[in-house]
């Protein structure tokens, strides 16, 4: 939504091989674009990460002095592969609480110590009786995020907000009313040798990607296609009842006629970023890969309350009283005295609270304790009559069960992280209709097995066959779905009828033996 703020911004994008920077103005009827360009990163590719920073700042200082910007103060974001974005939600709970409830329960989604990261989160309660808070959590390596902002300080710019740039072109996109309503949309952005794919819907961000994608141009809208359909496949299956409303495209690849090839091929309506739509504009519109830059100089221009920022500092400015004497530093006024008096009386009545707590719950965990030890089963042999080869019989079992045991917890496999790696691995066209797995401890090792069953259709048998040998040849190479195995084969492969349509059943068996 369009605000009436009257201010100038700038926008700063670091991308893959190019630095893009937008300075816009606020208006009664939208924003308004200023000036706008970009200036090619020398090094980009440099193995040399001090080269490749210099590079960077130098671009930088090229775009703002070639395109006369004299900003000072810029907002900027970080490509989708440096940030972490989780979606997940919450019971609903007052507002003063949120940022600890929501730290505390980010935790358990994210890999890495939270105090490691920068992070910050949009909140949206959704109505009725059962009314919770679909939470959209973002953080970025501290390293990470320090390094950028060190890289425009260099260049002499003050660094106001840091964003994920999947956020800014969510605002721009909202800006341009591009976004399919009540319904979720894909925002594609290209860059070079990289895309990232976000899934929203109603402004929250419920899945995202970067993908790899070649150099060669005559590969990459291919590639592009095939993750656009894994993406799809995954969101489908997460949310069966959502049907994606529209793609929207922009980046820094020429596009042609990219827009109505995937809507053919992925029957969903497909889009450019319109600019126009976004922005006002002077004179000839800015290239599409300019999206992520104009996305942030919009973030003060358009109503958004629940902005993130990676960046926020909290300054408590120290109120400066005026000098006190030594006298009246310790006088021991009534009112102080009574002060004191309160606190006292208050902490002793907390402490006999919490004293007759923890007796109640001694005790009550004392009881437990002693039911449990009555009913633990006592272990006694009776070795009065027994020969020494008896007694050396049953410790040698003893011994087995407890080998038993040792080997099944030092050659344990944890199943539920293989089957979260098959969703990634399963290429477009196939699907899994059977798994079934067993585990078995024979005298020094354990032998177990995977048998994975589905089908493929795709119109050509030649690529059902194809896609079969290759669904092995992935389960293969991926190190946590192999761990624990020996040996992944196709165990069959036939032709069936399902409804009517032609299709390949397979029978893939993971083993160790």
């Amino acid at each position: 939504m369009k605000g009436f703020n009257f201010q100038t911004t700038t926008g700063v994008y670091i991308g893959a091989r190019y630095v893009y920077v937008a300075q816009l103005k606020g208006g009664l009827f939208g924003a308004r674009l200023l000036k706008f360009g970009q200036a090619e990163i020398e090094a980009a590719s440099s193995a040399d990460k001090t080269q490749a920073d210099e590079a960077k700042v130098s671009a930088i200082r090229k775009v703002f002095r070639e395109n006369k910007i004299n900003a000072k103060k810029v907002f900027t974001a970080l490509s989708g592969k440096d940030v972490l974005i989780r979606y997940f939600q919450m019971p609903k709970i007052p507002k003063a609480e949120w940022e600890t409830a929501i730290k505390f329960e980010a935790k358990r989604h994210i890999p890495f110590k939270i105090e490691e990261l920068f992070w910050d989160f949009q909140a949206n309660l959704s109505r009725g009786k059962d009314a919770k808070m679909d939470i959209t959590f973002v953080a970025v390596k501290k390293e990470i995020a320090k390094n950028h902002i060190s890289l425009l300080e260099q260049a002499g710019l003050k660094v106001l907000a840091l964003e994920p740039a999947p956020f800014s072109l969510v605002r721009f996109f909202t800006s341009g009313r591009q976004l399919a309503k009540n319904k979720p949309n894909v925002i594609v952005d290209i860059d070079y040798g990289m895309a990232d794919i976000n899934i929203l819907k109603e402004k929250i961000c419920y899945l995202t990607r970067d993908v790899s994608l070649p150099s060669e141009e005559e590969l990459i809208f291919d590639n592009l296609l095939n993750e656009l359909r894994m993406s799809l496949d995954y969101y489908e299956k997460l949310f069966p009842a959502e049907i994606v409303g529209k793609i929207l495209l922009c980046g820094q690849v020429d596009l042609k006629n990219w827009d109505k090839t995937l809507s053919q091929e992925l029957k969903i309506p497909v889009e450019k970023a319109d600019l126009a739509k976004a922005i006002k504009v002077r004179r000839s519109l800015p290239p599409l890969s300019m999206a992520v830059a104009i996305g942030l100089g919009l973030r003060k221009l358009i109503l958004a309350p629940n902005e993130v920022n990676l960046y926020r500092v909290r300054k408590v400015k120290a109120e400066v009283a005026p000098p006190v004497s030594k006298a009246q530093a310790f006088e021991f006024t009534p009112e102080l005295r009574y002060t004191a008096y309160r606190a006292i009386k208050v902490s002793c009545v907390g402490l006999l609270i919490l004293y007759l707590l923890m007796f109640y719950r001694i005790s009550e965990q004392k009881k437990q304790l002693e039911q449990v030890t009555a009913l633990r089963p006592k272990v006694t042999m009776d070795a009065e009559g027994l020969s020494y080869e008896d007694i050396e019989k049953a410790r040698k079992e003893l011994q087995n069960k407890i080998s038993s045991l040792d080997l099944l917890i030092t050659d344990r496999v944890f199943w539920t992280n293989k089957f979260n790696e098959l969703p990634r691995i399963i290429p477009p066209g196939a699907w899994l209709t059977d798994l079934f797995f067993t585990d078995r401890v024979s005298k020094d090792r354990v032998s177990r097995s995977l048998t994975i069953k589905g089908i493929v259709h795709r119109e050509d048998h030649a690529r059902e066959v194809r896609v079969i040998t290759n669904f092995v040849s992935s389960l293969k190479e991926n190190q946590k779905f192999f761990e624990g195995f020996e040996e992944i084969e196709l165990e069959s492969m036939d032709s069936t009828e399902v409804q009517g349509t032609s299709v390949k059943n397979f029978t893939i068996i993971c083993i160790k033996k």
